[in-house]
Formats: C-alpha cells, sequence, structure tokens
C-alpha cells in the first residue's frame, strides 16, 4: 500500500484521498470521520459505502470503534481536577464545543464540515447530527456508518495493543501479496505476539519482586 501511495504526491492518507477524488483509486476502508474530506475532493458525491463483508454469509455485518482514550495517570498531583476535566469532556457540553470548534476550523480552511461520528449517547448523536447535518448527498452513508456502531468491536485492552495492531495489519498484508495463505499469516502473528506478551508479563513480575 505505501508503495502504491508513495505514487501520489505527498504519499499518506490525504494522497489516497486525492487519488480517489481524481479517479485513479477505485475503493478503499475508511471511517464515518473522513466523509467530509471525501466531499470536499468530490463534492459531486459521486460515491458510495458499504459495510464491511461479514465472516460467514448470512452474518451480521460488524465493524470498529476506536478514538480517544481518556485516562489519568498514577502520580498527578490532582487527580480529582484531572477527573472533573475528563467528566466534561465526555460531557454533552463538552462534547457539543469540541464538534462546534470543529466546525469553525473547518469554515475557516474552507473545508466541508458535518457531524457524523458516534459518542455512545445516542441522544447526544441526533442533537449533533440535527445542528450539523450533512448534505443530502452523503446523509445515507453517514447514517449506515451510524447504525453500524451499536454493534461495533473495539480494540482489547492490552499492554502490547500497538505490537497487536501491527501484527494484524502484517498477516493482512501477507495474505493479500501471497507470500502466505490467510491462516498462516494470522497464525505466525498470533505467535509472535503471544512470545512477547509471554515475555512482557514474565518482566512485569520480576519487577513485582
Amino acid at each position: 500500500m505505501s508503495a502504491f501511495l508513495s505514487r501520489f504526491s505527498g504519499g499518506g492518507t490525504n494522497a489516497a484521498l486525492a487519488a480517489f477524488g481524481a479517479g485513479k483509486l477505485g475503493m478503499q476502508i475508511s471511517t464515518n470521520v473522513a466523509l467530509p474530506s471525501y466531499l470536499q475532493y468530490m463534492p459531486s458525491g459521486d460515491f458510495g459505502a458499504a459495510a464491511p463483508p461479514p465472516r460467514q454469509r448470512g452474518m451480521p455485518p460488524v465493524t470498529w470503534a476506536g478514538g480517544w482514550g481518556w485516562a489519568v495517570p498514577t502520580g498527578v498531583p490532582q487527580p480529582d481536577l484531572a477527573w472533573r476535566l475528563l467528566a466534561f469532556l465526555v460531557s454533552e457540553e463538552g462534547v457539543t464545543a469540541r464538534v462546534a470548534a470543529e466546525a469553525a476550523l473547518s469554515a475557516q480552511v474552507g473545508r466541508p464540515f458535518f457531524f457524523g461520528r458516534f459518542t455512545g449517547q445516542p441522544r447526544l448523536d441526533e442533537t449533533l447530527l440535527a445542528r450539523f447535518p450533512p448534505p443530502s448527498i452523503v446523509a445515507p452513508l453517514v447514517q449506515l456508518g451510524l447504525r453500524l456502531m451499536p454493534q461495533a468491536r473495539g480494540r482489547p485492552v492490552s499492554p502490547l495493543i500497538a505490537e497487536l495492531w501491527q501484527a494484524q495489519k502484517d498477516a493482512t498484508a501477507a495474505a493479500i501479496q501471497g507470500t502466505m495463505t490467510a491462516r498462516a499469516a494470522l497464525d505466525d502473528a498470533t505467535r509472535q505476539v503471544q512470545a512477547q506478551l509471554d515475555q512482557f508479563w514474565s518482566d512485569y513480575e520480576k519487577s513485582k519482586r
């Protein structure tokens, strides 16, 4: 994928969006958050979206969820104040303020903006969607993403989540490129991550002695 994107000016996500908008890239995996950027490159809205294919025919579609994960580190000088900040950031007032700021920033740079992410608070989602509605040409795509979120899955909590995520991406690349079968690639990724987890917990136990 990196080699392919390097053919376009700048490389990376923006290059993929530009390539998609220019008709040089026919399909890619993305999220609701990227829809305003697609609309910026393709103002005609001449593109569609579909749920990720299920593992087996007849199974319900599934997708993933992710984003900010707020935390209070051990040893902060004012944990009560930190907790109050986190409570505000995920409150209706805090989320609304952030979305409004994003809308204002997008307006300053001439970039389309509309609400389309999932906060985990259905009433707040409906309020923000009404306040910052998507253009009618992409509204069905936004709704598709929101309908999938109640059955979305999150990455497991793990001390080696970055390594787990990378192993999954490496396995996908190996299977797509044909250097390994999908099963072999996933089994190899499992062995690598399990070995790293075993080492992590071994070191952790030693540190407690």
